[in-house]
């Protein structure tokens, strides 16, 4: 995993390797965190809180089954029940809390953009996404996966610009020095358009 450039604001990733206690103790501390994500830590977006999806059912262990699935990668089965720990994601599980923070206080850091009821947040680096759907009252916290490769990240800038083309995800342009850097001269259609801005 390439390490977290600070510029971007985000936590260097919390890593099972150079933990020093067991890896239930690290699992425990990423279930702190995610507790803290979803009402805790009080965090808002627009004024809405942040709450998990799913029904709160809990796995055979315990722990919420949303809490699983944020950590854990699909396989071929497609099911819940045969999803696997994924360590890369866990160890990018503070950097979902930081980047809901960041969007939190419209820091320039931060893109969104919107699907229909399902808003996605992403580092100006594009290297991580959050995914968010909204209702009338709060936003539940559905997924978030590092982004793989500059096919996938290319698909998201298509998936933001024809989002603002549509006027699903009016704002403000708020230019950031960043942006420029990461699109590294190939910026796709709009690609300004999507660093964070106030709601029009």
């Amino acid at each position: 995993m390439p390490k977290t450039d600070p510029s971007i604001g985000l936590p260097a990733p919390f890593r099972l390797a150079g933990f020093e206690g067991s890896l239930g103790e690290w699992l425990d501390y990423l279930e702190w965190q995610y507790r803290a994500i979803i009402g805790e830590a009080g965090l808002k977006l627009w004024g809405k809180p942040i709450r998990a999806a799913g029904d709160g059912a809990q796995a055979a262990d315990g722990r919420d089954r949303r809490f699983w699935h944020l950590i854990t990668t699909g396989t071929a089965a497609h099911t819940e029940r045969t999803r696997r720990l994924d360590l890369r994601r866990c160890a990018m599980f503070g950097q979902v809390w930081a980047l809901l923070e960041l969007a939190e206080a419209e820091d320039p850091r931060v893109m969104w953009w919107r699907w229909g009821d399902t808003v996605f947040l992403a580092p100006v680096d594009t290297s991580m996404v959050v995914v968010l759907r909204e209702t009338k009252g709060e936003f539940l916290l559905t997924s978030f996966y590092p982004v793989r490769g500059q096919k996938q990240r290319n698909r998201y800038w298509r998936h933001a610009a024809t989002s603002w083309r549509t006027g699903e995800s009016q704002r403000v342009d708020r230019r950031h020095r960043l942006w420029r850097a990461y699109c590294r001269g190939t910026k796709p259609t709009a690609v300004h358009l999507l660093t964070v801005g106030y709601r029009t």
